[in-house]
């Protein structure tokens, strides 16, 4: 009967052990978790002290003040927008001029060299000297940038 009762004894013990081991696990588990709550309620508290700062700063300011600033940068943006589309526009224009003239080369017939053995060609009337080309171009140039008023300021009604 010795025998028995030192194995329930020691049973016993060993789960008082166990027990007491649990106990000391969990109370460890829990300051662990105080610790995590209290370094996130330090920095919880340092944001909201950011924050408040911010706000103060903020009064400071004038919040029409920073709306009249948000405005004149969108306007500035807008303008901006527009002068990259006319120039966008003059750069349609040049390729359209450049691929006429092209066209317009490899239509017109070509002139034949003059021989030597032939005479002096026959005189023709003589008409208004030729335009030269920067002011054909000149004038062209000028002709689509009317348009493009015309397009861009319709006649109001």
């Amino acid at each position: 009967m010795e025998n028995w009762i030192s194995y329930l004894l020691l049973s016993l013990g060993g789960a008082l052990g166990l027990a007491v081991l649990w106990l000391l696990r969990q109370r460890r588990a829990q300051r662990l978790r105080l610790r995590l709550v209290s370094s996130q309620s330090h920095l919880v508290s340092a944001q909201l002290a950011q924050r408040g700062a911010d706000l103060k700063a903020l009064e400071g300011e004038s919040i029409e003040e920073l709306g009249r600033q948000a405005g004149a940068a969108l306007d500035e943006l807008h303008i901006l927008l527009v002068e990259r589309q006319a120039h966008l526009q003059n750069c349609e224009d040049l390729v359209h001029l450049q691929k006429q003239k092209l066209s317009g080369l490899a239509t017109s017939p070509r002139p034949a060299p003059p021989s030597s053995r032939q005479g002096p060609p026959p005189s023709q009337p003589r008409t208004a000297p030729p335009q030269r080309r920067d002011h054909l171009e000149d004038q062209l140039l000028r002709q689509i940038d009317e348009l493009n008023r015309k397009r861009r300021n319709p006649p109001k009604k």
